[in-house]
């Protein structure tokens, strides 16, 4: 669940590295295809056979199955850089995303880190706790 969560916020933010969305009209679709990215190995069933369930565009589709279209290759230089694979990433740069720099790649990869913590991590401004009684005293003198 980490890695698809990691994986669907690097997606977004590299997405706004390509020129004019790379065609992708927003961020919103890179996210989506990051987040189901991984959606085989929940079921079993292949990502073509799950996603046929939804109303998905094509090119999130392809992008998951095929690797096709700038989605899809935003989605295999996702997975490059969680493996560290740099002379894929170095590839992918330099002939599929121009627009993306390998820098581009190390900075969203700790930014994508960064959201995902601060937004799964629950921090209340003030301890909830602190005034609360594990069983009210009229109720204990009836136990």
């Amino acid at each position: 669940l980490q890695l698809v969560c990691v994986r669907a916020f690097f997606m977004e933010s590299l997405s706004t590295k390509l020129g004019a969305g790379g065609g992708l009209g927003s961020s919103d679709l890179a996210f989506l295809v990051g987040g189901l990215s991984l959606i085989d190995n929940l079921f079993d069933e292949s990502a073509g056979e799950l996603l046929s369930h939804f109303n998905l565009p094509s090119v999130v589709v392809d992008a998951i199955v095929d690797r096709s279209g700038i989605l899809g290759q935003l989605l295999s230089l996702a997975e490059a850089a969680e493996v560290g694979d740099l002379e894929k990433c170095r590839h992918l740069c330099a002939d599929e995303l121009k627009t993306v720099s390998l820098d581009d790649v190390a900075q969203d990869s700790l930014l994508a880190i960064k959201n995902f913590v601060a937004q799964t991590q629950f921090a209340p401004e003030e301890d909830v706790w602190e005034n609360a009684n594990s069983v009210p005293e009229e109720s204990s003198q009836e136990l």
